[in-house]
């Protein structure tokens, strides 16, 4: 079956260079496996030409190449700073240009298709061989890089054996081909279909040539075709019926060697139909992308032909049987629909009668991910003639783009009484720029910072939005990064244990690659660290930072102990699901209740439209806390009593196990069970005192207003969030 892929077509004169009998030009590189000791890989990348479109007005041309790699699933192959020879032809210099202009190779997007296009010194010459060049950038899966001068074919592929289409020549086919009427002053159309090479030629006069002989009238003797190259004629039979038959001759007005008939039969009689023919054809429509995928990334296009088929022989169904083709995106905002020759994307395109084998240039929208639903409805005529549809669908997948950015949420926590430990869950959603949650099952790595490295004046190593003019700027330094403290006098860094510190780094949505963990190196000075992760980013100011480490001291203990904040997975990493979600849990014990804690998740990989090593992360700020803390108390108080007591901060946690709450501040939620009640002081504990082992506690006074008796309720107790920084 031959395929023709015709670029930009908007000029009357054009020529469509495509290999003969409809097989592309094929030419492998000698493109080189990247030379790194950690990879096995072995592949190339090779190029087929689909066709070449010449202007012979303006000499603009264009030239559609497949580009495909072969490399496995360990390397990623990047194209860019496209160029195009043409032999035999000059081109104007700095005209060519690529679209797209980068293209990126993998095992998930194996093809790609590229039209180089430019202008020629002179519109009338004819190539007579291609060679596309570019700069080949080669990463393997563990980011080492290879960059190759990249020219395809390897020898210049002669197109002297090619079939030249000129498009620019018009025809014409009768629709209609033969009309028998038995009724007297009846309408009837006779449809004419105007082509110029394949596609519908629109505004072309289409005219009887001669009104002698016939029998009957036509509404018009000339008319223009519409824009799917339909020029309809309208015929009324005389009134009354003759029997006669005829020939009507319709030709171009501008070239009437280019013409087709249709026969008109009158009679008085009955009109015999012809015994039906037995139709055993297996209607069935194929959609068949470029390259065979049905998946796309954001802000790509990609062809598909459509085509009605014998299913069962793989036989395309004549042109002439044809009667409309409509593509329909049942998902606008997703997937986009653009017709041969280029135009706006569009949720429908329509394609006139006497055609099959359509071509539609499928274009994914920029922000939007998703699966999209194409409908496809073709009318045709079967072997006796009557007007059928068939109608199927398809679906096209528009992938995310590279993560960029990560949501935390808390999804409550519980107690475990074999372990004596809290679980708190969270769910990590990892999204892409646009905010469409990510279509992949990598990996992200989670940990948290349960304490703050302290300077040597006793304050935490904390910065953030509210810290008075103190931030951090991340720097790119020889393939890691250094990070600077801006506002603030240099510190004491003694305290700073280093071999189990490490840092978080926060922002937001724009800074995403510095976002999360990083590890120090070494401390240049208490405003400068070295960092010791791979960072191939940008530099990134105003950021918050901390410095802090896995565990708390519990200082008001005897001995040096220690509350740990461990995630559930033993490596720290996760597996995100097919809706980029993973699920993780914190444990801790009773210590690390109405504390604050960071959850640091990031992930690392090979950005698929770039082919560099990409780091997106994040950082969430919790204050740890428990659902059942503390049940609530009523204290009753007499007319005229003052009453103090003290309610002390108590972990229930619903299996008969109960904690104290130490080194923490908490609340509750106050009322009064008549209106002469009031609060003469509330004095909270010190959660820095060691003062009853650090237990936390709050005392009130309260008192009557009036002699009568009264109620005090305390409920729906928490712990306190921490104070922002």
């Amino acid at each position: 079956m031959k395929r023709k892929m015709i670029y930009a077509f908007m000029v009357t004169l054009a020529l469509i260079l495509s290999a003969c009998g409809g097989n592309s030009i094929e030419d492998a590189t000698t493109g080189q496996v990247p030379t790194t000791p950690d990879t096995n890989s072995t592949g190339k990348i090779t190029t087929a030409l689909q066709g070449i479109t010449i202007d012979k007005n303006t000499g603009d041309v264009a030239a559609n190449i497949v580009v495909t790699s072969t490399y496995d699933n360990t390397v990623i192959a990047t194209l860019d700073k496209m160029d195009l020879t043409l032999g035999g032809c000059t081109l104007v210099g700095g005209s060519v240009q690529a679209n797209p202009d980068s293209i990126t190779l993998n095992t998930t997007n194996p093809s790609r298709n590229v039209v180089l296009s430019g202008k020629m010194t002179d519109s009338n010459c004819i190539p007579t061989s291609y060679q596309l060049s570019a700069t080949n950038t080669l990463v393997d899966n563990n980011g080492k890089t290879t960059v190759e001068n990249f020219i395809a074919p390897s020898q210049s592929v002669n197109l002297s054996q090619i079939t030249i289409n000129d498009s620019s020549i018009l025809s014409l086919s009768v629709a209609t081909k033969q009309l028998d009427i038995n009724e007297s002053g009846v309408e009837n159309n006779i449809t004419v279909n105007v082509l110029q090479g394949s596609v519908g030629a629109a505004n072309k006069n289409v005219k009887i040539t001669s009104l002698s002989g016939i029998i009957g009238s036509f509404v018009a003797q000339s008319v223009v075709s519409d824009a799917a190259g339909d020029a309809v004629f309208t015929y009324t039979s005389p009134n009354p019926i003759v029997d006669s038959n005829f020939t009507v001759e319709f030709c171009l007005e501008d070239n009437t060697s280019v013409c087709d008939t249709a026969k008109i039969n009158l009679t008085t009689g009955e009109i015999v139909t012809p015994p039906e023919a037995i139709d055993n054809i297996n209607y069935f429509i194929t959609f068949l992308p470029n390259g065979g995928v049905n998946n796309l990334a954001l802000g790509t296009r990609n062809n598909a032909i459509v085509t009605l088929i014998d299913k069962d022989s793989k036989v395309a169904i004549p042109n002439e049987r044809i009667k409309s083709i409509t593509v329909t995106s049942r998902d606008a905002s997703v997937l986009k629909l653009t017709p041969e020759g280029g135009g706006t994307p569009a949720t429908n395109i329509a394609f006139g009668s006497n055609r099959n084998n359509v071509s539609v240039l499928l274009t994914a929208d920029d922000q939007n991910s998703g699966l999209a639903i194409v409908e496809v409805i073709i009318e045709y005529t079967n072997l006796n003639g009557v007007l059928k549809t068939r109608g199927q669908l398809f679906s096209v997948a528009v992938l995310s783009g590279a993560p960029t950015a990560f949501s935390i949420n808390d999804d409550g926590v519980g107690y475990n009484a074999n372990t004596k430990q809290f679980e708190h869950k969270f769910i990590v959603q990892a999204t892409d720029a646009s905010g469409n949650p990510i279509a992949t099952t990598g990996f992200i790595n989670v940990s948290a910072m349960a304490s703050f490295a302290k300077d040597a004046t006793g304050r935490e190593i904390l910065y953030g939005r509210h810290s008075g003019g103190v931030s951090a700027t991340l720097s790119p330094n020889s393939g890691k990064a250094t990070l600077d403290l801006i506002g603030l006098a240099p510190f004491n860094t003694s305290n700073i244990k280093l071999n189990r510190a490490f840092v978080a780094i926060f922002g937001d949505v724009e800074t995403y690659e510095a976002n999360g963990k990083w590890d120090i190196e070494n401390i240049i000075s208490g405003n400068t660290l070295d960092l010791s992760n791979e960072y191939q980013g940008g530099a990134h100011t105003g950021l918050g930072m901390a410095v802090g480490y896995n565990f708390r001291d519990k200082f008001c203990t005897s001995g040096f102990e220690e509350s740990v904040v461990v995630v559930d997975s033993t490596d720290g990493s996760y597996r995100l699901d097919e809706k980029g979600q993973a699920f993780v849990t914190l444990k801790y014990d009773s210590y690390m209740v109405g504390k604050r804690a960071m959850i640091l998740v990031n992930m690392t990989g090979l950005d698929p439209n770039t082919g560099k090593v990409l780091r997106t992360g994040e950082v969430h700020e919790q204050t740890l806390k428990f659902h059942d803390f503390l049940k609530g108390i009523t204290v009753s108080v007499k007319g005229g009593e003052t009453k103090t007591f003290r309610l002390w901060g108590v972990i229930t946690t619903g299996t008969g196990d109960t904690h104290a709450l130490i080194n923490s501040r908490f609340s509750c939620t106050e009322t009064v069970g008549t209106d002469n009640i009031s609060v003469i002081s509330r004095t909270f504990s010190d959660p820095t005192s060691c003062v009853s082992g650090g237990q936390a506690f709050i005392d009130y006074t309260i008192t009557t207003v009036t002699g009568e008796d009264g109620s005090f309720v305390l409920s729906e107790c928490r712990p306190d969030n921490r104070p922002d920084y």
